[in-house]
Protein backbone atom coordinates (compact mmCIF):
# COMPACT_ATOMS: atom_id res chain seq x y z
CA UNK A 1 0.00 0.00 0.00
CA UNK A 2 2.94 2.33 0.64
CA UNK A 3 4.04 2.26 -3.01
CA UNK A 4 0.48 3.03 -4.07
CA UNK A 5 0.21 6.00 -1.69
CA UNK A 6 3.54 7.39 -2.92
CA UNK A 7 2.14 7.51 -6.46
CA UNK A 8 -1.41 8.66 -5.77
CA UNK A 9 -0.66 12.37 -6.07
CA UNK A 10 0.90 11.87 -9.50
CA UNK A 11 -2.53 10.75 -10.67
CA UNK A 12 -4.79 12.98 -8.59
CA UNK A 13 -2.63 16.06 -9.15
CA UNK A 14 -3.32 15.99 -12.88
CA UNK A 15 -6.31 16.96 -14.97
CA UNK A 16 -8.24 18.55 -12.11
CA UNK A 17 -9.22 15.28 -10.44
CA UNK A 18 -10.53 15.36 -6.88
CA UNK A 19 -8.07 14.29 -4.19
CA UNK A 20 -9.81 11.05 -3.25
CA UNK A 21 -8.90 7.39 -3.15
CA UNK A 22 -11.70 5.04 -4.11
CA UNK A 23 -12.09 1.71 -2.32
CA UNK A 24 -14.14 -0.86 -4.17
CA UNK A 25 -14.43 -4.65 -3.93
CA UNK A 26 -11.05 -5.29 -2.34
CA UNK A 27 -9.03 -2.75 -4.29
CA UNK A 28 -7.87 0.84 -3.84
CA UNK A 29 -7.97 3.11 -6.90
CA UNK A 30 -6.66 6.56 -7.81
CA UNK A 31 -7.90 7.88 -11.13
CA UNK A 32 -8.49 10.88 -13.35
CA UNK A 33 -9.98 11.29 -16.81
CA UNK A 34 -6.97 9.75 -18.52
CA UNK A 35 -5.28 7.34 -16.13
CA UNK A 36 -5.76 5.03 -13.17
CA UNK A 37 -3.62 3.03 -10.76
CA UNK A 38 -4.80 0.37 -8.34
CA UNK A 39 -3.60 -2.09 -5.71
CA UNK A 40 -5.20 -4.93 -3.79
CA UNK A 41 -6.52 -3.69 -0.44
CA UNK A 42 -7.38 -6.15 2.36
CA UNK A 43 -8.82 -3.50 4.70
CA UNK A 44 -12.43 -4.08 3.66
CA UNK A 45 -13.01 -0.38 3.08
CA UNK A 46 -15.65 0.80 0.63
CA UNK A 47 -16.26 4.31 -0.71
CA UNK A 48 -14.18 7.45 -1.19
CA UNK A 49 -11.53 8.70 1.23
CA UNK A 50 -9.91 12.14 1.20
CA UNK A 51 -6.17 11.83 0.57
CA UNK A 52 -5.19 14.58 2.99
CA UNK A 53 -7.52 13.98 5.94
CA UNK A 54 -8.06 10.22 5.46
CA UNK A 55 -11.74 10.85 6.20
CA UNK A 56 -14.62 9.34 4.27
CA UNK A 57 -16.27 11.55 1.65
CA UNK A 58 -20.02 11.27 1.91
CA UNK A 59 -22.15 10.95 -1.25
CA UNK A 60 -19.05 10.79 -3.46
CA UNK A 61 -19.56 9.72 -7.05
CA UNK A 62 -17.36 6.68 -7.59
CA UNK A 63 -16.80 5.11 -11.01
CA UNK A 64 -17.72 1.48 -11.55
CA UNK A 65 -14.18 0.15 -11.85
CA UNK A 66 -15.43 -3.30 -12.84
CA UNK A 67 -16.43 -1.69 -16.15
CA UNK A 68 -13.25 0.36 -16.53
CA UNK A 69 -11.08 -2.66 -15.64
CA UNK A 70 -13.21 -5.71 -16.46
CA UNK A 71 -12.06 -9.13 -15.35
CA UNK A 72 -9.60 -10.61 -17.81
CA UNK A 73 -10.83 -13.59 -19.80
CA UNK A 74 -7.40 -15.24 -19.88
CA UNK A 75 -6.85 -15.16 -23.64
CA UNK A 76 -5.73 -11.53 -23.97
CA UNK A 77 -2.42 -11.00 -25.80
CA UNK A 78 0.33 -9.44 -23.70
CA UNK A 79 4.07 -8.83 -23.49
CA UNK A 80 6.08 -9.31 -20.30
CA UNK A 81 8.60 -6.87 -18.81
CA UNK A 82 10.94 -7.72 -15.96
CA UNK A 83 12.00 -5.36 -13.16
CA UNK A 84 15.24 -4.22 -14.82
CA UNK A 85 13.54 -3.70 -18.15
CA UNK A 86 10.81 -1.53 -16.61
CA UNK A 87 13.50 0.61 -14.97
CA UNK A 88 15.31 0.95 -18.29
CA UNK A 89 12.13 1.83 -20.19
CA UNK A 90 11.24 4.39 -17.52
CA UNK A 91 14.66 6.02 -18.00
CA UNK A 92 14.08 6.12 -21.76
CA UNK A 93 10.70 7.81 -21.33
CA UNK A 94 12.16 10.40 -18.95
CA UNK A 95 14.86 11.19 -21.51
CA UNK A 96 12.26 11.54 -24.28
CA UNK A 97 10.24 13.98 -22.19
CA UNK A 98 13.36 15.96 -21.28
CA UNK A 99 14.34 16.23 -24.96
CA UNK A 100 10.96 17.62 -26.07
CA UNK A 101 11.34 20.80 -28.09
CA UNK A 102 8.78 22.53 -25.86
CA UNK A 103 7.32 21.66 -22.42
CA UNK A 104 3.85 22.16 -23.89
CA UNK A 105 4.32 19.51 -26.56
CA UNK A 106 2.51 16.26 -25.87
CA UNK A 107 5.05 13.62 -26.75
CA UNK A 108 3.56 10.63 -28.52
CA UNK A 109 4.80 7.10 -27.88
CA UNK A 110 3.61 4.43 -30.29
CA UNK A 111 3.43 0.87 -28.97
CA UNK A 112 3.41 -1.98 -31.49
CA UNK A 113 2.63 -5.57 -30.47
CA UNK A 114 3.47 -8.30 -32.98
CA UNK A 115 4.42 -11.94 -32.99
CA UNK A 116 8.08 -11.33 -32.22
CA UNK A 117 7.62 -8.82 -29.40
CA UNK A 118 6.60 -5.36 -28.22
CA UNK A 119 8.39 -2.21 -29.39
CA UNK A 120 7.92 1.44 -28.35
CA UNK A 121 8.65 4.21 -30.85
CA UNK A 122 9.08 7.99 -30.63
CA UNK A 123 9.32 10.09 -33.78
CA UNK A 124 10.00 13.82 -33.44
CA UNK A 125 11.75 16.22 -35.79
CA UNK A 126 15.08 15.81 -34.04
CA UNK A 127 14.45 12.67 -32.07
CA UNK A 128 13.99 9.05 -33.15
CA UNK A 129 13.78 6.42 -30.44
CA UNK A 130 13.00 2.70 -30.56
CA UNK A 131 12.82 0.50 -27.47
CA UNK A 132 12.37 -3.23 -27.94
CA UNK A 133 11.17 -5.27 -24.96
CA UNK A 134 13.08 -8.50 -24.60
CA UNK A 135 10.39 -10.32 -22.64
CA UNK A 136 8.19 -12.96 -24.20
CA UNK A 137 4.93 -12.06 -25.90
CA UNK A 138 1.88 -14.23 -25.57
CA UNK A 139 -0.44 -13.74 -28.53
CA UNK A 140 -3.18 -15.92 -27.11
CA UNK A 141 -6.23 -16.36 -29.27
CA UNK A 142 -4.76 -14.44 -32.20
CA UNK A 143 -4.37 -15.47 -35.79
CA UNK A 144 -0.88 -15.77 -37.22
CA UNK A 145 0.64 -12.45 -38.23
CA UNK A 146 -1.91 -10.35 -36.35
CA UNK A 147 -0.49 -7.19 -34.78
CA UNK A 148 -1.76 -4.22 -32.77
CA UNK A 149 -0.67 -0.64 -32.29
CA UNK A 150 -1.82 2.42 -30.35
CA UNK A 151 -0.39 5.80 -29.31
CA UNK A 152 -0.07 7.16 -25.78
CA UNK A 153 1.00 10.34 -24.02
CA UNK A 154 4.63 9.98 -22.92
CA UNK A 155 4.12 11.63 -19.53
CA UNK A 156 1.16 9.47 -18.53
CA UNK A 157 2.95 6.36 -19.76
CA UNK A 158 6.05 7.38 -17.80
CA UNK A 159 4.02 7.75 -14.57
CA UNK A 160 2.36 4.36 -15.02
CA UNK A 161 5.63 2.59 -15.79
CA UNK A 162 7.24 4.28 -12.78
CA UNK A 163 4.48 3.05 -10.46
CA UNK A 164 4.82 -0.54 -11.64
CA UNK A 165 8.62 -0.31 -11.64
CA UNK A 166 8.47 0.46 -7.93
CA UNK A 167 6.43 -2.67 -7.28
CA UNK A 168 9.52 -4.81 -8.02
CA UNK A 169 7.77 -7.57 -9.95
CA UNK A 170 7.37 -8.73 -13.53
CA UNK A 171 4.60 -6.89 -15.39
CA UNK A 172 2.24 -7.82 -18.19
CA UNK A 173 1.62 -5.15 -20.84
CA UNK A 174 -1.65 -6.06 -22.51
CA UNK A 175 -2.05 -5.35 -26.21
CA UNK A 176 -4.44 -2.56 -27.12
CA UNK A 177 -7.21 -4.27 -29.08
CA UNK A 178 -7.64 -1.16 -31.22
CA UNK A 179 -6.28 2.37 -31.59
CA UNK A 180 -8.98 3.55 -29.20
CA UNK A 181 -8.30 0.97 -26.49
CA UNK A 182 -6.89 1.72 -23.05
CA UNK A 183 -3.38 0.54 -22.23
CA UNK A 184 -3.56 -1.95 -19.38
CA UNK A 185 -0.52 -2.97 -17.35
CA UNK A 186 -0.57 -5.29 -14.34
CA UNK A 187 1.76 -7.20 -12.07
CA UNK A 188 2.03 -10.75 -13.41
CA UNK A 189 -0.76 -12.64 -11.57
CA UNK A 190 1.30 -15.85 -11.73
CA UNK A 191 3.74 -14.36 -9.20
CA UNK A 192 1.98 -15.32 -5.98
CA UNK A 193 4.47 -13.47 -3.77
CA UNK A 194 3.67 -10.11 -5.43
CA UNK A 195 0.79 -7.91 -4.31
CA UNK A 196 -1.76 -7.61 -7.15
CA UNK A 197 -1.57 -4.12 -8.68
CA UNK A 198 -1.83 -2.37 -12.01
CA UNK A 199 -3.08 0.60 -13.93
CA UNK A 200 -4.20 1.97 -17.25
CA UNK A 201 -3.99 5.07 -19.42
CA UNK A 202 -6.19 6.34 -22.22
CA UNK A 203 -4.83 6.39 -25.78
CA UNK A 204 -4.18 9.43 -27.92
CA UNK A 205 -7.09 9.42 -30.36
CA UNK A 206 -5.33 11.87 -32.63
CA UNK A 207 -1.68 11.74 -33.54
CA UNK A 208 0.42 12.28 -36.66
CA UNK A 209 0.47 8.79 -38.14
CA UNK A 210 2.76 9.88 -40.95
CA UNK A 211 5.55 10.32 -38.41
CA UNK A 212 5.35 6.58 -37.77
CA UNK A 213 4.83 5.44 -41.34
CA UNK A 214 8.01 3.36 -41.23
CA UNK A 215 6.91 1.32 -38.20
CA UNK A 216 3.09 1.01 -38.33
CA UNK A 217 2.41 -2.52 -39.57
CA UNK A 218 0.44 -2.62 -42.80
CA UNK A 219 -1.86 -5.35 -41.45
CA UNK A 220 -2.20 -4.01 -37.91
CA UNK A 221 -5.48 -3.85 -36.04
Amino acid sequence: MLTFMKNVKKVLGKDGAKSAIHYQKGRAYASNRYSCIWVEDPSGREGAVDVTSNLAIEDAQIPDYSKILPELRGNEPYATADIDELAEFHAVLKAVIACASSPRIVDCVLLVWCGDGLTAYVREKRLRVSYRFSGTIELLGLKGGQTFYAAFDARRLCDLVDYLRQRKAQVRIYAAASRGSLLRMEVNPDITAAVPAGGLIAPLTRFEEERFADVIPSKAE
